[in-house]
C-alpha cells in the first residue's frame, strides 16, 4: 500500500503499455496503408499506360487495314484496266 492508499502504479503502467502497443500497431498500419495506396496508384498509372499502348496498337491496325484495302482496290482497278486493254486488242 502506498502513502495515500492503494498503489495503482502497476495498473497505470499496464494501461500505458497498451497505449504504446496501440500506437505502434497504428503506425505500422498507417505505413502499410500508405504503401498499398502507392502501389494502387502505380498500378493505375500502369493500366493507363497499357490503355494508351492498346489504343495506339488499334490505330496502327486500322491504318494497316486501310492501306491493305486501298491496295486491293488499286489492284482491282489495274486488273480491270488491263482486261479492258486486252479486249480492245
Amino acid at each position: 500500500m502506498g502513502f495515500f492508499g492503494d498503489d495503482k502504479a502497476d495498473e497505470i503502467e499496464a494501461l500505458q503499455q497498451q497505449i504504446r502497443d496501440g500506437e505502434t500497431k497504428r503506425k505500422k498500419l498507417a505505413e502499410a496503408l500508405a504503401t498499398e495506396r502507392k502501389r494502387a496508384a502505380d498500378l493505375a498509372a500502369l493500366i493507363e499506360k497499357y490503355k494508351i499502348e492498346t489504343e495506339q496498337a488499334r490505330a496502327a491496325v486500322r491504318a494497316a487495314r486501310r492501306r491493305q484495302n486501298f491496295s486491293v482496290e488499286k489492284a482491282k482497278r489495274l486488273k480491270t484496266a488491263r482486261d479492258k486493254a486486252a479486249q480492245s486488242l
